[in-house]
């Protein structure tokens, strides 16, 4: 193969060249112009690497001041928070704070007049930073007012560091239940995912299902948590505890399982009925209910699957029976005293409905 360059000058090759040296030969046969271009390119790659490696070292600096103004610590400078209790004391609020310190759970309290006053006066012995994001339960005591909820909801609503998946639940006094033996915040969370001490209605407490429950009505905002109660051999799951600007009321274990079919949440869990003269536990597999307005009469209809025990279809027939009358009568007992918590009407699209309009149909599938 030849290549011909200027002055007719002619170089033999023995083998074809590649691209790359054919480029280099002509860069030889080339004026001397070109060899400083080439070298003031060499010199402009150095410059920028140079200036790329000043940039990322600038950037490494500025996280490190960013992260040290921000206040981020070690974790051996931090505190876990697994739980918040929140109790009122002579028109304060007293926040309760479950932490968790290596093997050890430990329980710092503060007193202010809003949450964020009685949260800043809360300190551990070495004035670790207090970290919220792993926050599991908070526990509101019954020193606590719809208004006061709300101030509480707004706080962990505007507080970034807790997540929207973390459990409520109420107690007599959240600081008496968080000061017990195993009631950390993460042991907690074990209750609400035990069915049986749950009854069916602990499993829809989250805090974003918790703020989309307080429906509006005409009787204003109702929300509804899990109750612990504190016996002798340690806290349980109780029942619900239900809130509104009426203050807030409490169902027994019982009654929170049929609460909750009215509204159509209760999943699965166990049921007490009465029948034949003989209090009977049924185990609910599954439960659906639906909600029709038909001759003026708003119909809630509950279609149970039972597993536990079999049942004859005289005892199939009385323990439906009994499952209506019961649900019947706690809904028009709630609804007399505290008006349509249960958001019937807004279920069905009315705006005004009647206690003696509503029957209950319980079915066993």
């Amino acid at each position: 193969m030849k290549l011909k360059e200027k002055g007719k000058k002619t170089i033999k090759l023995k083998k074809k060249l590649t691209a790359r040296e054919a480029g280099r030969i002509s860069v030889r046969e080339e004026p001397r112009s070109l060899y400083i271009i080439s070298a003031a390119v060499r010199i402009g790659e150095a410059v920028v690497r140079v200036l790329l490696s000043v940039a990322f070292l600038g950037g490494i600096l500025l996280l490190l001041s960013c992260s040290s103004i921000y206040g981020y610590s070690e974790p051996e400078d931090r505190y876990i928070v697994s739980a918040l209790g929140f109790d009122e004391k002579e028109g304060s609020f007293e926040v309760s704070v479950s932490v968790v310190d290596g093997e050890e759970t430990r329980v710092f309290r503060g007193i202010g007049d809003s949450v964020d006053h009685a949260m800043s006066h809360i300190k551990g012995a070495d004035a670790k930073q207090l970290e919220l994001s792993h926050l599991a339960v908070i526990v509101i005591g019954n020193s606590i007012d719809d208004e006061s909820l709300s101030e509480v909801l707004a706080y962990c609503q505007n507080n970034d560091d807790i997540t929207i998946g973390v459990r409520l639940a109420s107690a007599h006094n959240a600081a008496e239940l968080l000061s017990l033996d195993g009631s950390d915040g993460y042991t907690l969370t074990g209750a609400f995912r035990d069915g049986k001490d749950g009854s069916g209605f602990a499993g829809g407490s989250r805090f974003y299902e918790l703020e989309n429950d307080r429906i509006s009505d005409s009787r204003g905002r109702v929300c509804h948590m899990p109750y612990f109660s504190v016996g002798e051999e340690g806290y349980y799951l109780d029942g619900l505890k239900i809130y509104g600007v009426f203050g807030w009321v409490r169902l027994d274990r019982v009654e929170s399982a049929y609460y909750m079919m009215l509204r159509g949440e209760f999943s699965a869990g166990p049921l007490d009925m009465e029948y034949g003269g003989e209090a009977h536990g049924v185990l609910v597999s599954s439960c659906h209910t639906l909600y029709r307005y038909e001759d003026g009469r708003i119909g809630i209809v509950c279609k149970l699957g039972i597993t536990s025990e079999y049942l004859s279809e005289s005892d199939a027939s009385a323990a439906m029976k009994a499952c209506s009358d019961k649900a019947e009568s706690l809904c028009r007992q709630l609804f007399d005293r505290y008006g349509d918590i249960m958001g019937i009407g807004k279920r069905i699209g009315l705006a005004a409905i009647a206690a003696e309009d509503i029957f209950v149909e319980c079915k066993i599938e």
